[in-house]
């Protein structure tokens, strides 16, 4: 089995949820919660970088964190998980709804394009 590794940031792991398809098959949606599983922030981890939200527009919600955290943090993605993380973007890139004024979500994109993967057992 294939699996990819990348890196991501609390940033990158905050809007990746959002970034992924909202329709799909129902593989897909269990493949979409084994990903947002898999990268989401734990408690040890809110504490650590001192993770705070707030109330943002429309039920939304702002996170904040220390600045000066490194906060990278490699996973290793199964094949499934990565494809569908990769056809969210791609999705996104084809219908021109990426957002262009943020370089940290175009960052997100070429470092999920460009990821290579390795054989594991």
């Amino acid at each position: 089995m294939n699996k990819i590794k990348i890196k991501l940031d609390l940033f990158e792991r905050i809007i990746i949820p959002g970034l992924l398809p909202a329709n799909g098959s129902r593989a897909e949606a269990v493949t979409l919660q084994y990903l947002c599983e898999r990268i989401k922030i734990t408690d040890d981890e809110k504490k650590e970088f001192k993770v705070t939200d707030q109330p943002g527009a429309n039920g939304t919600k702002n996170f904040f964190w220390d600045p000066n955290s490194k906060t990278d943090k490699e996973f290793e993605l199964p094949e499934l998980e990565y494809n569908l993380l990769k056809k969210g973007l791609d999705l996104l890139d084809k219908s021109e709804r990426l957002n262009i004024k943020d370089e940290r979500t175009i960052n997100l994109f070429d470092k999920v394009m460009t990821a290579k993967g390795e054989e594991t057992k």
